[in-house]
Protein backbone atom coordinates (compact mmCIF):
# COMPACT_ATOMS: atom_id res chain seq x y z
CA UNK A 1 0.00 0.00 0.00
CA UNK A 2 1.33 3.40 -0.95
CA UNK A 3 1.06 6.41 1.31
CA UNK A 4 1.26 9.89 -0.22
CA UNK A 5 2.97 12.79 1.51
CA UNK A 6 -0.32 13.75 3.15
CA UNK A 7 0.01 10.64 5.31
CA UNK A 8 3.32 12.07 6.66
CA UNK A 9 5.02 8.75 5.91
CA UNK A 10 7.95 10.43 4.15
CA UNK A 11 8.17 13.71 6.10
CA UNK A 12 11.14 12.75 8.30
CA UNK A 13 13.06 11.29 5.35
CA UNK A 14 12.31 14.37 3.22
CA UNK A 15 13.47 16.70 6.00
CA UNK A 16 16.75 14.87 6.53
CA UNK A 17 17.42 14.63 2.78
CA UNK A 18 16.62 18.30 2.19
CA UNK A 19 19.02 19.43 4.92
CA UNK A 20 21.76 17.13 3.56
CA UNK A 21 21.32 18.60 0.06
CA UNK A 22 20.93 22.29 0.89
CA UNK A 23 22.34 23.08 4.36
CA UNK A 24 25.64 24.33 2.86
CA UNK A 25 23.74 27.48 1.86
CA UNK A 26 22.31 28.26 5.31
CA UNK A 27 23.29 28.65 8.92
CA UNK A 28 21.97 26.03 11.36
CA UNK A 29 19.45 28.58 12.62
CA UNK A 30 18.15 29.22 9.10
CA UNK A 31 17.75 25.59 8.01
CA UNK A 32 17.94 22.40 10.04
CA UNK A 33 16.09 19.10 10.25
CA UNK A 34 13.43 20.43 12.63
CA UNK A 35 12.66 23.44 10.41
CA UNK A 36 12.63 21.22 7.33
CA UNK A 37 10.30 18.79 9.08
CA UNK A 38 7.88 21.62 9.93
CA UNK A 39 8.04 22.78 6.31
CA UNK A 40 7.19 19.35 4.90
CA UNK A 41 4.49 18.82 7.53
CA UNK A 42 2.86 22.08 6.45
CA UNK A 43 3.00 20.90 2.83
CA UNK A 44 1.41 17.60 3.83
CA UNK A 45 -1.42 19.50 5.55
CA UNK A 46 -1.87 21.66 2.46
CA UNK A 47 -2.01 18.53 0.36
CA UNK A 48 -4.99 17.39 2.43
CA UNK A 49 -6.88 20.62 1.78
CA UNK A 50 -8.76 20.11 -1.49
CA UNK A 51 -11.17 22.98 -0.91
CA UNK A 52 -8.77 25.88 -0.37
CA UNK A 53 -9.67 28.79 -2.66
CA UNK A 54 -6.27 30.48 -2.61
CA UNK A 55 -2.84 29.38 -3.81
CA UNK A 56 -1.83 26.13 -2.16
CA UNK A 57 1.79 25.23 -1.61
CA UNK A 58 2.31 21.57 -2.43
CA UNK A 59 4.80 18.78 -2.75
CA UNK A 60 5.10 15.89 -5.19
CA UNK A 61 7.00 12.72 -4.32
CA UNK A 62 8.26 9.81 -6.39
CA UNK A 63 8.57 6.30 -4.98
CA UNK A 64 9.87 3.15 -6.58
CA UNK A 65 7.95 -0.13 -6.80
CA UNK A 66 9.17 -1.04 -3.30
CA UNK A 67 7.75 2.20 -1.86
CA UNK A 68 11.18 3.82 -1.39
CA UNK A 69 11.33 7.59 -1.78
CA UNK A 70 13.44 8.41 -4.85
CA UNK A 71 12.50 12.00 -5.73
CA UNK A 72 10.61 15.10 -4.72
CA UNK A 73 9.79 18.67 -5.70
CA UNK A 74 7.75 21.45 -4.09
CA UNK A 75 5.85 24.53 -5.19
CA UNK A 76 5.96 27.31 -2.59
CA UNK A 77 4.75 30.88 -2.26
CA UNK A 78 8.26 32.16 -1.63
CA UNK A 79 11.70 30.81 -0.93
CA UNK A 80 12.90 31.78 2.52
CA UNK A 81 16.55 31.58 1.53
CA UNK A 82 16.32 34.49 -0.89
CA UNK A 83 16.94 38.04 0.29
CA UNK A 84 13.59 39.79 0.93
CA UNK A 85 14.49 42.61 -1.43
CA UNK A 86 14.97 40.12 -4.26
CA UNK A 87 11.76 38.26 -3.34
CA UNK A 88 9.47 41.26 -3.84
CA UNK A 89 6.71 40.33 -6.23
CA UNK A 90 8.31 37.03 -7.17
CA UNK A 91 6.01 34.09 -6.65
CA UNK A 92 5.61 31.09 -6.84
CA UNK A 93 8.87 29.20 -6.37
CA UNK A 94 10.01 25.71 -7.29
CA UNK A 95 11.89 24.28 -4.32
CA UNK A 96 13.63 21.11 -3.22
CA UNK A 97 13.98 19.29 -6.52
CA UNK A 98 15.83 16.19 -5.36
CA UNK A 99 16.45 12.84 -7.01
CA UNK A 100 18.28 9.98 -5.31
CA UNK A 101 21.75 9.56 -6.79
CA UNK A 102 21.09 6.04 -8.06
CA UNK A 103 18.13 7.36 -10.10
CA UNK A 104 19.83 10.34 -11.72
CA UNK A 105 20.57 10.55 -15.44
CA UNK A 106 18.45 7.50 -16.15
CA UNK A 107 15.22 7.22 -18.01
CA UNK A 108 12.60 5.58 -15.82
CA UNK A 109 9.36 3.84 -16.63
CA UNK A 110 6.51 5.13 -14.52
CA UNK A 111 2.82 5.55 -14.05
CA UNK A 112 0.97 8.07 -11.91
CA UNK A 113 -1.56 7.58 -9.13
CA UNK A 114 -3.58 10.56 -7.94
CA UNK A 115 -4.28 10.42 -4.21
CA UNK A 116 -5.98 13.77 -3.68
CA UNK A 117 -6.42 17.09 -5.44
CA UNK A 118 -2.83 18.13 -4.73
CA UNK A 119 -0.79 14.96 -4.15
CA UNK A 120 0.58 12.66 -6.80
CA UNK A 121 2.66 9.56 -6.32
CA UNK A 122 4.85 8.38 -9.16
CA UNK A 123 5.37 4.64 -9.14
CA UNK A 124 8.47 3.42 -10.92
CA UNK A 125 8.45 -0.02 -12.35
CA UNK A 126 9.87 -1.96 -15.21
CA UNK A 127 6.68 -3.99 -15.67
CA UNK A 128 4.38 -1.31 -17.08
CA UNK A 129 5.65 1.28 -19.50
CA UNK A 130 3.59 4.43 -19.78
CA UNK A 131 6.34 7.00 -20.29
CA UNK A 132 10.10 7.15 -20.41
CA UNK A 133 11.69 10.32 -19.01
CA UNK A 134 14.36 11.39 -16.60
CA UNK A 135 12.94 11.72 -13.10
CA UNK A 136 14.09 15.32 -12.57
CA UNK A 137 12.47 16.32 -15.88
CA UNK A 138 9.23 14.63 -14.88
CA UNK A 139 9.17 16.19 -11.42
CA UNK A 140 9.96 19.65 -12.79
CA UNK A 141 6.92 19.54 -15.06
CA UNK A 142 4.40 19.32 -12.20
CA UNK A 143 4.97 22.61 -10.35
CA UNK A 144 5.22 24.37 -13.71
CA UNK A 145 1.84 22.95 -14.77
CA UNK A 146 0.32 23.81 -11.39
CA UNK A 147 1.57 27.43 -11.51
CA UNK A 148 0.32 27.85 -15.04
CA UNK A 149 -3.07 26.38 -14.08
CA UNK A 150 -3.25 28.89 -11.22
CA UNK A 151 -2.75 31.66 -13.85
CA UNK A 152 0.71 32.75 -12.73
CA UNK A 153 2.61 34.48 -15.53
CA UNK A 154 5.97 33.15 -14.34
CA UNK A 155 7.64 30.82 -11.87
CA UNK A 156 10.98 31.12 -10.03
CA UNK A 157 13.71 28.97 -8.54
CA UNK A 158 17.27 29.33 -7.38
CA UNK A 159 20.18 27.00 -7.87
CA UNK A 160 23.86 26.89 -7.10
CA UNK A 161 24.85 24.12 -9.51
CA UNK A 162 22.18 23.27 -12.09
CA UNK A 163 21.68 26.46 -14.10
CA UNK A 164 22.25 24.66 -17.43
CA UNK A 165 19.64 22.00 -16.58
CA UNK A 166 16.94 24.60 -15.93
CA UNK A 167 17.92 26.63 -18.99
CA UNK A 168 16.85 23.65 -21.14
CA UNK A 169 13.30 24.18 -19.86
CA UNK A 170 13.12 27.89 -20.63
CA UNK A 171 14.38 29.34 -17.34
CA UNK A 172 16.50 32.46 -17.57
CA UNK A 173 18.83 33.90 -14.95
CA UNK A 174 17.37 37.13 -13.56
CA UNK A 175 19.48 37.77 -10.46
CA UNK A 176 22.06 36.28 -8.12
CA UNK A 177 23.04 36.42 -4.49
CA UNK A 178 25.19 34.65 -1.93
CA UNK A 179 23.75 32.27 0.63
CA UNK A 180 26.51 31.83 3.17
CA UNK A 181 29.52 31.67 0.83
CA UNK A 182 27.61 29.92 -1.97
CA UNK A 183 26.64 31.92 -5.03
CA UNK A 184 23.15 31.08 -6.27
CA UNK A 185 21.35 32.29 -9.35
CA UNK A 186 17.68 33.21 -9.32
CA UNK A 187 15.94 31.94 -12.41
CA UNK A 188 12.57 32.76 -13.94
CA UNK A 189 10.40 31.03 -16.50
CA UNK A 190 7.67 33.10 -18.14
CA UNK A 191 4.54 31.35 -19.35
CA UNK A 192 2.90 32.30 -22.61
CA UNK A 193 -0.78 32.92 -22.01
Amino acid sequence: MLSPLNSVQFVDELAQWDVEEFSHMYTDEQWNVELARKHFLSLSKNNNNDECAEFVERCWIAVDDENNLIGTISLTKDDEGINEEKLKGRTPWIASLMVKKQCRKKGLHFYVEKHSNNVYIFLFTYTYTYMYLGLATLLLSFPMKAAKKEKFKQIYLFTDTHESFYTKFGFKTVDDQYLQSTKVVIMEKCFSI
